[in-house]
């Protein structure tokens, strides 16, 4: 089982303990930005869904002369029919649009095309369009009470959230059947394990399948992870929409999905997409301080690459119908060919700028690439430069930074990194002529208190380079860039090697270069500095001995630990201080060394993840005593 897991939430605490409900409701919007929601029979009938099911089945299992007659190229409001294919032809995924429609529509209305008439077949399933108006019904009336939920677990302003409310006559809701069709791969070797990833642009999206035991769906959690929603009946999945993440300032996630493809049976999936009132102007809700110090160490965790940067067109109308041109561009070239032209304009004229502006170019891939490998590589020699003494050979880093960077790093990568800014480490060649970090020199100039910064001053510095040379390739730190200095300013020489005698060894006399029988005075004096070289123990590998030995004890006290959460590496790091009964008191460095140790001891199991001021340490479910077997 994975240490993180969807939250569930029961709305039977709704009459037995509300504060719970609230308080459980806060940790899945803030931490995951995805739930489940259980035990809704007081506000929601599962008959509704059931019947939207078999309704929808019967008009899947039409010709498909039938289903294109409410193609959705023949809707202004992009409601109706529309299929995926394979390049084989093979269909895939079909689906069935509607939305909350408004008998008094006034087609002066801005954005009054919006509420168009749901399209329903001539001669379909006889009780389709009844299954669909009274899930449209009831799926709004349970949203409003959830959207109302939501706000009171944030302690928000009612009346702010009054504005976004669609419990008046502005209401626009949008839902769909989605049939998801299994595949033969002999036939069709191009068919997905899953569909397109998708974030939308709503309040928040309900999902709901009551026909499949199987998962059939996934999010994404803020470390980049997927993780299944484990399939249960009578359940609906939440996933928060890009408009409640920008209303609450980023303090509610909004959550990645997708469906993952069937393998056997064709399942069903009904969404419900709660969008915000149509007239209602964007604009930020009031939060609470202690929200906003929550979200900033939470965001401390959060890949960057997950992050939204969406700022709602203001009314919320012309929001929806914006992204639902961007969505399906043939059905806007029908029906609004003008805006969708418009749209295309400001996307191209977006593009030259950015393929001109010198500025836009340090936001390249280039400069995405370096800046991961520097917040990586920065990270890993603060982390080793506090216990070790020897030298480092950059390049011995390279696997490392891949791990935490993502990137398939090569030394030249870190040697860009080096040019563009030489004294983030005391750097130097050694006698093979490899780039090797000076421990010892990096430990006084290293300032571990502005660690979280040097992240944003390399940027500032490759931001200028590139800048000062557009269209140039970053270059390598040239040798001769990396020669020692003295404090004086003068060049000093590389150090040669420096050997260390043993206590039983004598001094070589200058005059003992004369040859006895058998091997030559020089030849044994070799040979046994091979012997000594062979008997001879490194500082790192003594510290990583002792480290193993001392392993099975941390794992000990990590068994005790809940293993559904993340733990910062600091606590873990006191923890273990603590708990291990040493003669000798336990240096802090030494306890977070044992702390990492268990990732590299046990990669399969514990992962560390680096945040700008906060690590923490992920695990899941082991057995002590079989992780003990292989220490």
């Amino acid at each position: 089982m994975d240490s993180r897991s969807i939250p569930q939430i029961s709305l039977a605490l709704l009459d037995t303990d509300r504060d719970e409900l609230l308080a459980q409701l806060k940790h899945a919007l803030v931490e995951f930005g995805a739930f489940t929601i259980n035990a809704y029979d007081d506000l929601f009938d599962d008959n509704i869904v059931a019947l939207v099911e078999d309704q929808a089945s019967q008009f899947f299992d039409l010709p498909s002369s039938s289903k294109l007659q409410i193609s959705m190229d023949k809707s202004e409001g992009f409601l109706g029919y529309t299929s995926e294919t394979t390049q084989q032809s093979i269909v895939v995924s079909e689906s069935v649009h509607f939305a909350s429609t408004d008998i008094d529509r006034k087609k002066a209305e801005p954005y009054g095309y919006l509420r168009v008439a749901n399209q329903f077949p001539s001669k379909g399933p006889p009780l389709f369009k009844k299954s669909i108006d009274d899930y449209l019904a009831s799926m709004t009336r349970f949203s409003n009470t959830l959207f109302d939920l939501i706000i009171e677990s944030l302690d928000l302003s009612k009346s702010e959230a009054a504005t976004f409310s669609t419990s008046n006559s502005n209401y626009y809701n949008r839902a769909a059947v989605i049939a998801n069709h299994p595949f033969n791969s002999a036939e069709c070797t191009s068919h997905p394990q899953s569909y397109s990833n998708k974030k939308d642009p709503t309040l928040f999206t309900l999902h709901l399948n009551n026909q499949t035991k199987n998962p059939i769906m996934q999010f994404q959690d803020i470390f980049g992870e997927w993780l299944d929603v484990p399939h249960k009946s009578s359940q609906i999945v939440v996933s928060v929409g890009k408009t409640l993440e920008y209303i609450t300032q980023g303090v509610c996630l909004s959550g990645s999905y997708r469906y993952l493809a069937p393998s056997q049976d064709t399942q069903l999936i009904v969404p419900f997409y709660h969008h915000a009132n149509l007239k209602a102007i964007p604009s930020i809700l009031t939060i609470s301080p202690r929200l906003l110090t929550i979200m900033k160490h939470r965001d401390q965790l959060r890949s960057k690459a997950l992050r939204t940067n969406f700022k709602p067109e203001s009314p919320m109308a012309k929001m929806i119908l914006h992204e639902l041109i961007k969505t399906d561009r043939t059905v806007a070239s029908i029906h609004h060919s003008a805006t969708l032209k418009t749209i295309q304009d400001s996307e191209a004229s977006e593009a030259v700028i950015n393929a001109t502006n010198p500025i836009s170019k340090t936001r390249s891939a280039s400069f995405i690439r370096l800046s991961k490998i520097f917040r990586a590589l920065d990270s890993i020699v603060f982390m080793n430069v506090r216990t070790r003494v020897a030298d480092i050979k950059l390049h011995t880093l390279l696997p490392q930074v891949h791990r935490f960077s993502e990137y398939n790093a090569q030394l030249k990568d870190l040697l860009q990194v080096c040019f563009i800014w030489p004294e983030f480490a005391v750097l130097k060649v050694d006698d093979d002529g490899d780039v090797v970090v000076d421990s010892e020199a990096t430990k006084d100039v290293l300032n571990f208190k502005e660690v979280g910064v040097r992240a944003d001053v390399f940027d500032t510095k490759m931001r200028k380079w590139l800048d000062d040379h557009v269209g140039v390739e970053v270059p390598t730190i040239s040798p001769d860039q990396l020669t020692l200095k003295s404090s004086g300013g003068e060049v000093t020489k590389k150090r040669g090697r420096v050997e260390i005698l043993q206590k039983t060894s004598k001094k070589k006399k200058s005059d003992a270069l004369g040859s006895g029988k058998g091997l030559s005075l020089l030849e044994r004096i070799k040979r046994k500095e091979q012997e000594n070289l062979k008997n001879h123990v490194s500082p790192e590998v003594r510290y990583a001995m002792y480290l193993d030995s001392k392993v099975g004890q941390v794992l000990d006290i990590v068994a005790t630990m809940r293993p559904d959460k993340p733990h910062s590496i600091e606590a873990l790091t006191e923890q273990v201080r603590n708990s291990l009964n040493t003669k000798n008191a336990l240096g802090k460095n030494e306890a977070r060394d044992l702390v990492y140790h268990l990732q590299k001891k046990f990669p399969e199991v514990f992962k560390v993840y680096t945040g700008k001021d906060v690590s923490v340490l992920r695990w899941k479910d082991f057995d002590a005593n079989e992780l003990k077997k292989k220490c």
